[in-house]
């Protein structure tokens, strides 16, 4: 990690965590066991990231190519997010939007002839731990110059 922010964000019981540029995904097992270990009264309820790269299709399923690492991350959509509801008790309810971002993202690559860069935000989860692959619950997404 290169930093990780000095306040969480009460509202979502959140906080923010910056990676190297180009370095692999982390291991979520791993790091949800080393935030029990520090005693802090946390627990990793999940990892929202961003991340930037080419979006890339084989057959029905997008893939983002990770800048820097080169990693292929499957996109898939938004199924849970990571953001709180604490007044609810329960995960933030996702918006139309967001819920229709992965199709949207998928419409604007058919229409495309061209790999174009891009980032994504949403979700991360990793498929099998200790594996090294992910899959991103796409929740946003903006083109990139």
């Amino acid at each position: 990690m290169e930093a990780v922010s000095e306040t969480a964000s009460a509202s979502t019981q959140t906080c923010r965590v910056w990676m190297h540029p180009g370095r692999p995904l982390p291991d979520l097992d791993a790091l949800a066991r080393d935030i029990v270990a520090f005693r802090v009264g946390a627990r990793l309820r999940g990892v929202e990231a961003t991340l930037e790269g080419e979006v890339v299709a084989a057959d029905t399923t997008l893939y983002l190519r990770r800048a820097g690492s080169g990693e292929h991350v499957r996109l898939v959509p938004l199924v849970h997010k990571v953001q709180w509801d604490v007044a609810r008790g329960s995960e933030e309810a996702s918006l139309s939007r967001e819920r229709g971002a992965h199709e949207r993202l998928r419409v604007a690559v058919g229409s495309h002839s061209q790999s174009r860069s891009l980032r994504v935000i949403g979700p991360l989860v990793q498929e099998t731990p200790g594996a090294g692959k992910y899959f991103l619950e796409v929740r946003d997404f903006e083109w990139q110059p």
